[in-house]
């Protein structure tokens, strides 16, 4: 019996995982079984692995579709099978040219069709007509009768059981988004697409037994299995093992003088190291790295080499990373060991505007057939589970947002609500859709079709249709070529300096950085804001609490800032022990010796390691498992459990306490998902130090590359109020002295057209364009003359205040504007060669107030610039206390007034919601509250707005913060355009 089953990587239409599918094949004794997914092989690798373990016979297929018609189901005869309609499927998405009804000649692929889609006539050797179980007992025309031989018994399957059909239903109709009674039934399965037993079938087809016959001396024809052992990442760099080597030694040696000089420590652990790369096979894959860096470096695009590639002193030498391991005490058996699971992989970032060239360079080098982007699969998660759901049944919007606000409010529960959730359990974790992973590339030996076919995304690249977990089973190392905003404002504040101050700077003298006092200082204080990782009020307030004045302590800093530490109650017993070193006790003398640096607290994924190895005894290999499992790059829940109760068993024979085992565990078990290597920390602090020596010496380019780059913590208008509180100018935009992007003159900072709300994209590039080739507008007439942008574009530029120099209130202008736009016709020709006299016409006088002005920049904008927020306030009063202040009110009531900039919630033990807030004072100083549950259900945030907060002044390691017990929304001055 040939059973083709769609697993639930045929998303939205199979209701399995591939588990599942080997589990219930198990069940009803089926010796063979084939994953033909729809139009993808996500799922192939995996089920044959899961079916090789379960005793079944694997067959890899694909089943192929067109806007959900179905076309043909291919059957792999064998791998090379696979690799054939990988490529076939590939060829169609690349080129993305629609499949054709029929499939085009393979030479190990077995082909079937429904019946009446091709004649059997017509059939060639390697394909049949396949005869579903409904189509069995069905009258077949002379044309099969006579070539009998070409048809087959094929049963598919998309549900275990008849009951799952309406679960199928489900979601077909999320698929198509209609409504689940108004689902056109040929999108649907048939009923019974269903795990139907060997029995089942023979009853079936009992009239017909030579279909079953033909479908098993097929499948008698198939076979796959798959060495998922071998190293599938290009093998060599320059085309052999020992070419590579010499190579690999030639540039570290070469990199060792670069940044050691005669350090005979540092080329005693370069030896060590290229030692260990050698013999995992790892030569080609650094010298690959360190070709993408060189052409990096050759463009001149800035980079940063992190994660946990920076153990590595080879890598440090290649200039793959900045970051000295020498200095750190990085711990090399992170990165590689000789016992080592997994390949390694890099994490290099550059600028969100470079990252692309920086992968077509990639593709291109080493070619399209051997490269691809790493795909990752979206699952169906919370409340995007209940919206689809709602959505099938109809549902209002406003009654599925209750259910997503609400989910256990008995008010809501009804009949339908119940199918809603009983589905919605069921779909949870289920995949999607399919994407791509924020930055893995790989670079295959063979073809990438050889393992999957590719999808071609918008961003234009070809993508695997599976995911990292099957990447790193099958063998692949991935390279991760990620972007980043903030190494782009980094490199564009060099470039801004260059255009300003005519000054060339150098944002890779660490080494000064680090011991530069004005920066260090500026660390201390928090004053951070637009630096890299470290401006949010969270690692600010760490910053002031561990007074970090050095970069050591700001790796440190860097990694306990993470959920996986702060959740588990380590970071406050860190900044405890930090203030009082002689007030605790080691867990363990293992963490004495170990971790003394720390404090005795685990803070990176190493530290994870060496108490696992050192503490409870596992081996190498077994501590990496679990320092992937816990950085959530594994997937293997029973491999987890393995290693866990291994743990426990070990730390007994060792004669620890059942008490100080599971307490040890604990803390290791906090990192899950969130732990950071000790480089990566580095890598991040590095960055952060470069943001702060801009910041510190070249503040307005700074703030104007931060801004221009839209992706820091914070809004626009709060690194627009930096820049102010530093001593700069702000202008409104302006289509004569400013440009798309925002721009400096001196000390002179001109928000961008870039950021008026509504002003098209078109039309904001070609007014700088304009004015940069054919000179500055003359006035408005001249502006409209030169700039095709229509009448609603010419109406937000003066709203904005875009033409101020014409000397013109708004009011006039818009009144220019209408007269020109409909007494004047644009000239068909475009541009004039030229310049005619502009009419000019004669209106009384009219005059804008500041505040009106500040309501159209709020508008336009987002934010004013002509008022502050505490400008347009009904009240004058500023609050008892400023900002600066705090520290010496400890205890003492206060009340203050806030411009709010942020909020972040967090759920208690109880599981009571509590907020953390973020405030301006209105010299432009930040301030924090907390406002507990009890005071935030009388007093919640209400939106956006200047705040009047009471509440008690407490202090934490010297760091102040606010503990509301009132607050409320100052009124504003109302909207004096509306009158």
């Amino acid at each position: 019996m040939l059973y083709t089953a769609r697993s639930y990587y045929s998303l939205r239409y199979g209701t399995m995982p591939p588990e599942k599918l080997v589990e219930e094949a198990g069940k009803r004794n089926i010796g063979a079984l084939a994953i033909t997914d729809i139009n993808n092989s996500s799922a192939c690798l995996d089920f044959a692995e899961l079916c090789r373990k379960s005793n079944i016979q694997p067959i890899c297929g694909m089943e192929f579709r067109v806007s959900g018609h179905y076309l043909y189901t291919c059957i792999a005869r064998n791998e090379r099978g696979l690799e054939e309609i990988n490529r076939h499927l590939t060829e169609h998405n690349l080129q993305q040219k629609p499949l054709s009804s029929s499939a085009p000649e393979f030479d190990n692929v077995f082909v079937l069709y429904a019946p009446g889609s091709m004649p059997a006539s017509r059939l060639r050797e390697n394909e049949y007509t396949g005869i579903r179980p409904w189509e069995a007992g069905k009258l077949w025309t002379d044309d099969y009768q006579k070539n009998s031989g070409k048809l087959l018994a094929h049963c598919p399957v998309a549900f275990a059981k008849v009951e799952d059909y309406e679960f199928h239903r489900h979601l077909r109709a999320i698929d198509q988004s209609t409504l689940l009674d108004k689902l056109d039934e040929r999108h649907v399965a048939n009923r019974m697409e269903y795990f139907l037993t060997p029995r089942d079938l023979k009853r079936i087809y009992a009239n017909n037994p030579l279909l079953l016959l033909n479908a098993s001396a097929l499948l008698a024809q198939c076979s796959f299995s798959f060495n998922r052992s071998t190293p599938r990442n290009r093998r060599t760099f320059t085309g052999s093992h020992y070419d590579d080597r010499l190579l690999l030694e030639k540039l570290a040696f070469d990199g060792l003088k670069y940044r050691y000089g005669n350090d005979k420590r540092a080329l005693q652990r370069v030896r060590d190291e290229l030692q260990v790369i050698d013999k995992l096979g790892f030569c080609s894959y650094f010298l690959i790295t360190w070709d993408i860096i060189r052409y990096a470096m050759y463009r001149g695009f800035y980079h940063v080499g992190r994660g946990s590639g920076g153990n590595s002193v080879v890598a440090y030498c290649l200039r793959i990373t900045d970051i000295d391991p020498m200095e750190l005490n990085l711990y090399f058996e992170r990165f590689i060991n000789p016992q080592r699971t997994s390949p390694p992989d890099f994490d290099i970032d550059f600028s969100w505007t470079e990252r692309d060239e920086v992968l077509d360079y990639i593709f291109k080098r080493y070619g399209r057939h051997h490269t691809a982007l790493l795909g990752t699969i979206n699952t169906f998660r919370n409340s995007s589970i209940i919206r689809e759901l709602g959505k099938v049944y109809g549902l209002p919007k406003s009654e599925i947002d209750e259910l997503v606000d609400r989910p256990g409010d008995p008010m809501l529960q009804s009949g339908l609500t119940k199918k809603i959730f009983d589905y919605g359990s069921r779909l949870i974790d289920f995949p999607n859709y399919r994407s791509i992973h924020a930055g893995g590339v790989l670079i295959s030996e063979e073809p990438i079709t050889n393992y999957t076919a590719l999808d071609l995304p918008p961003k234009g690249f070809p993508t695997t249709q599976w995911d990292m977990y099957v990447a790193e089973e099958i063998g692949f190392e991935k390279l991760d070529i990620l972007s980043q905003r903030g190494i782009a404002h980094i490199g564009e504040c060099v470039d801004i300096v260059r255009e300003n101050r005519r000054q060339k700077i150098d944002v890779h003298r660490i080494s000064e950085f680090k011991s530069d006092p004005e920066i260090n200082e500026r660390l201390y204080q928090g004053e951070a804001i637009g630096c890299f990782y470290i401006e949010s009020p969270a690692m600010r307030g760490l910053l002031k609490k561990l007074k970090c004045r050095d970069y050591l302590r700001l790796v440190a800093a860097s990694s306990i800032i993470r959920p996986g530490v702060a959740k588990s109650g380590m970071m406050k017993e860190y900044i405890h022990r930090f203030h009082n070193p002689g007030s605790f006790s080691y867990l363990h003398p293992v963490f004495e010796e170990h971790l003394g640096e720390t404090f005795g607290i685990m803070v990176y994924q190493e530290d994870v390691i060496k108490i696992a190895h050192h503490f409870a005894g596992l081996d190498l290999s077994d501590a990496d498992i679990l320092r992937r499992a816990m950085s959530g790059k594994f997937r293997s829940r029973r491999e987890l459990d393995r290693i866990e109760n291994s743990f426990f068993d070990n730390c007994r024979d060792r004669g620890y306490p059942a008490g100080l085992a599971a307490e040890v565990w604990r803390q290791m078990a906090s990192f899950s998902g969130y732990a950071f290597c000790k480089a990566h920390s580095a890598s991040y602090a590095v960055e952060s130090y470069q943001s702060l020596y801009l910041k510190t010496h070249f503040p307005h380019e700074f703030h104007v590359a931060v801004i221009n780059n839209f992706g820091g913590f914070y809004r626009t208008w709060v690194y627009v109020n930096e820049a102010r509180r530093y001593g700069a100018k702000i202008e409104v935009p302006c289509v004569n002295s400013g440009r798309y992007k925002t721009s400096i003159r001196g000390n002179v900072i001109t928000i961008g057209l870039i950021h008026i709300r509504s002003l098209e994209t078109q039309p904001g590039k070609q007014i700088e364009a304009e004015r940069m080739q054919y000179g500055e507008f003359k006035s408005l007439g001249d502006f409209i003359e030169r700039v095709p942008a229509g009448m609603e574009q010419v109406k937000i530029l003066i709203r904005s205040g875009a033409f101020r120099f014409t000397g013109k209130s708004k009011k006039e202008l818009l009144w220019e504007a209408h007269f020109l736009t409909t007494k004047e016709k644009k000239s068909p020709f475009g541009r004039k060669l030229f310049g005619e006299p502009v009419a000019t016409y004669s209106l009384p006088p009219m005059h804008d107030t500041p505040l009106e002005d500040a309501w159209d920049e709020i508008e336009l904008l987002g934010f004013p610039l002509t008022l502050s927020r505490f400008d347009m306030l009904q009240t004058s009063y500023r609050g008892d206390v400023m900002a600066a202040g705090l520290p010496g009110n400890s205890g003492k009531k206060v009340r203050m007034v806030g411009d709010l900039v942020t909020t972040k919630y967090v759920r208690t033990v109880r599981k009571e919601i509590m907020q953390f807030g973020c405030f301006l004072d209105h010299k432009g100083e930040f301030f924090d509250t907390v406002n507990f549950p009890s005071a935030l259900k009388k007093y919640p945030f209400t939106g956006p707005g200047v705040y009047l907060v009471e509440g008690r002044v407490s202090e934490e390691f010297g760091f102040p913060s606010v503990e509301v017990h009132k607050m409320a929304r100052l009124p504003a001055y109302p909207d004096p355009r509306s009158e």
